[in-house]
């Protein structure tokens, strides 16, 4: 083997549970990485999201920069739902940067890679922003069908993952994790021993999911847990991290000791505060959002008009029509115009449609941790003049600062930051206004809000700014802590590994603490914001991916089996 540097991807590892695991004497292999090389913290992306932070990791850019901020999002200008994909990523990968320069690579199962990057001699099978895994996730085109061929069942995700979510077969949703995560690693292994890239990555988002839906089984604190199910799961998280030491130990052997190994996560994990299933609630009873309340419109929604009646029997027939007899290029503008949607978008836009929004100068929706100015000349129902944009944000931030936990009386929130205070570059403006953070030393014990409950699982876990690196090789230094490591430094620190001078433009710098015979004084990391961003202008455009009616499906359903949608 000639692999020179392996990434592995461990979506949302925290050393506040690998440091508990190892001292309990598991993760054999990890803990050899970490007393025989450089470990630390990774600060994440700003919002916290795998979709940014995993782009970041592979492009050395901030989300102001790279243009990937989620996985999701409601436009301003439009008020629709769209999906993203890594075709909206505005500059080049590690992928692209490497393979110019001559670099074999190798990358798999990392989120925000479709469609796949493709280069002689290299390979690419892209993660679960992939609508439908047809050639285009695959590089070369020809891959699809070799891999398919031994492993039928391969997906950045489990199928059917939702359907086991739906009805609490939490086992079957852990079987099909851990089945699919040992699959995937076993296509590496296969295409290292094929291609012997000079760069491999690879993402394990099972650990994600994982923690998303199990935390509550660890921590007696949340208002959801139950003593006889924590002793059923309580192991749960254990056993994924386990498994993911073994995966560890199988690539470390296949690539050999002269490979370079590079472990990290997107973000951290820890309980969840409950916060944002919350904050609408906040916004309203602050009055900064006005909405409907739920069983006005549905009153108002259960009794159509005539028209509305003879207008839903024309939508129906058109649909039909779009359906069966149209191509999926003509069927993508169609179902703009008649409003066919995949489930999970059909309950936003019900939401939204309860916004009053003549009545809303902010707002969010639950279960996210953000929050943006109803802005007008930006927002399709705008009503904050624009030279009252940061005077509105100050508002909100004062505001919010004061709620207070009932139960504790400690404040609920630990800071809210600008977008101009997180990010900096040409797509500033794609990113949302705020975004929450909330402390953690608190979870509010209130019940969780219907609207929440209707989606059938949610997350009783979510992320926290740090996550992991863990680095050792030929080229690490030993027995190192590193300090300050952000998710903007791999890039650099990869291509000085393999010999490659990095780009003038990236946001981070090469972690010298980790790499022999660099020094020691790292310069300081990419400074967020300018006195001369535009907060607030209409000029920019929006873009996603146009997916058809069916990928938007796929990708929607996917999303919300996670329970990022």
């Amino acid at each position: 083997m000639n692999t020179q540097v392996v990434i592995v991807g461990l979506d949302a590892a925290t050393f506040s549970l690998i440091n508990q695991y190892i001292g309990e004497g598991l993760l054999p292999n990890i803990q050899k990485m970490i007393s025989e090389g450089s470990s630390g913290l990774l600060l994440s992306t700003p919002n916290m999201h795998s979709a940014s932070s995993w782009t970041s990791i592979i492009t050395g850019k901030n989300p102001g920069k790279h243009g990937i901020y989620v996985f999701s999002d409601r436009t301003f200008a439009t008020n629709k739902q769209a999906i993203f994909t890594g075709a909206d990523r505005k500059c080049d990968s590690m992928f692209r940067i490497l393979t110019n320069a001559g670099y074999r690579v190798g990358m798999m199962n990392i989120p925000m890679t479709y469609p796949a990057e493709n280069a002689p001699g290299s390979f690419m099978i892209s993660g679960l922003d992939a609508p439908v895994f047809d050639e285009k996730a695959f590089s070369s085109p020809s891959l699809r069908a070799e891999v398919l061929a031994k492993y039928p069942d391969y997906s950045p995700t489990p199928t059917n993952l939702a359907k086991h979510m739906e009805v609490q077969d939490l086992d079957g949703a852990i079987d099909l994790w851990l089945k699919l995560s040992y699959m995937h690693t076993e296509v590496a292994k296969d295409l290292i021993k094929r291609y012997s890239p000079d760069v491999f990555m690879i993402v394990y988002t099972a650990t994600d999911w994982v923690q998303h839906y199990f935390w509550k089984y660890i921590e007696p604190r949340h208002p959801e847990y139950d003593a006889k199910e924590a002793v059923l799961y309580r192991d749960t998280i254990k056993r994924f991290y386990s498994v993911m030491d073994e995966i560890i130990g199988q690539l470390r052997e296949i690539v050999g000791n002269q490979a370079n190994t590079i472990i990290v996560s997107d973000h951290g994990m820890g309980p969840n505060t409950q916060g944002s299933f919350h904050v609408v609630d906040w916004l309203m009873g602050t009055g900064f959002m006005a909405m409907q309340a739920e069983e006005a419109f549905a009153s108002v929604a259960s009794a159509p008009s005539k028209t509305q009646e003879k207008a839903q029997e024309l939508k129906n027939s058109v649909q039909q029509v779009v359906k069966n007899f149209l191509p999926s290029s003509v069927r993508s503008t169609i179902k703009n115009m008649i409003g066919e949607k995949a489930a999970p978008i059909a309950n936003k836009d019900r939401f939204y449609s309860r916004v009053i929004w003549e009545q809303t100068r902010a707002y969010s929706e639950p279960g996210r941790n953000i929050i943006n100015i109803n802005l007008k000349g930006r927002n399709k129902f705008g009503i904050v003049e624009p030279a009252d944009y940061n005077k509105t944000c100050d508002e909100v931030i004062a505001k919010i600062k004061e709620w207070l936990d009932p139960d504790t009386g400690l404040p609920v929130v630990k800071e809210v930051k600008k977008r101009s205070e997180m990010y900096k570059g040409p797509y500033i403006e794609f990113a949302s206004d705020m975004y929450v953070h909330w402390n953690s030393d608190v979870i509010l014990q209130k019940a969780t809000p219907e609207i929440i409950r209707k989606k059938k699982f949610w997350w009783n876990g979510t992320h926290r700014p740090q996550g992991i690196i863990i680095c050792d090789g030929p080229k690490i230094e030993p027995n190192t802590t590193l300090e300050g490591a952000c998710v903007y430094d791999i890039v650099p620190t990869v291509l000085n590994l393999v010999g490659v001078s990095a780009p003038v433009d990236l946001d981070g710098q090469i972690l010298a603490d980790a790499v022999i015979g660099m020094a020691s004084n790292k310069p300081s990391n990419i400074k967020i914001g300018s006195d001369n961003d535009n907060n607030n202008s209409s000029g920019f455009t929006e873009t996603s991916t146009d997916l058809s009616d069916d990928e938007e499906s796929n990708v929607a359903e996917k999303l919300r089996s996670l329970g990022y949608l």
